[in-house]
């Protein structure tokens, strides 16, 4: 049986969410299918798998051999194949940058140590929606509005962008 024609109808009928039976075939048509077309299942070698895997960024290359993987182990289930070219085939682990999150020194240069709300949402008649969130004070947070809440939580985000684009 030709490798692509077994892990289509592979990917299709096993016993995956939908999300990802989506991500599989995904990765099939784009990394898979082209480099094993016309090739037998039990044809497939390690150097094929070397080949489609070596020049692929690290988690496209863990998330396709994954689904090299499921195909090859139903394609044993089913007795096309008596070794698996996946088996004990390893890629190194991909290098996941630390996060980086705000200091107090860095919230405080921001500006957003105060008190709860901005002015502006304390008293909308007497300034401008488009003023400068620099003079915040410090009152109850209780006297908050959802709104005003949400825009600090908004201002925060951006900031924190900001400051990790830049890092």
């Amino acid at each position: 049986m030709l490798f692509n024609v077994f892990a289509a109808e592979i990917i299709s009928v096993i016993n995956i969410r939908e999300k990802t039976r989506n991500n599989y075939r995904s990765i099939f048509k784009c990394h898979i299918e082209f480099p094993l077309q016309g090739i037998e299942i039990s044809e497939v070698s390690r150097n094929h798998l070397q080949q489609i895997l070596q020049n692929l960024p690290p988690h496209t290359r863990s998330a396709t051999l994954a689904v090299l993987k499921t195909i090859f182990r139903e394609a044993l289930m089913h007795g096309l194949i008596e070794y698996s070219p996946a088996t004990d085939y390893r890629v190194p682990a991909p290098i996941v940058g630390r996060k980086k999150f705000l200091t107090w020194e860095e919230l405080k240069a921001a500006e957003l140590g105060g008190g709860c709300c901005p002015q502006q949402f304390r008293y909308p008649r007497k300034s401008s929606p488009y003023q400068s969130f620099g003079s915040w004070r410090n009152q109850d947070p209780i006297r908050c509005s959802r709104r005003a809440v949400d825009l600090r939580i908004r201002t925060i985000s951006k900031i924190t962008k900001n400051l990790t684009e830049g890092a």
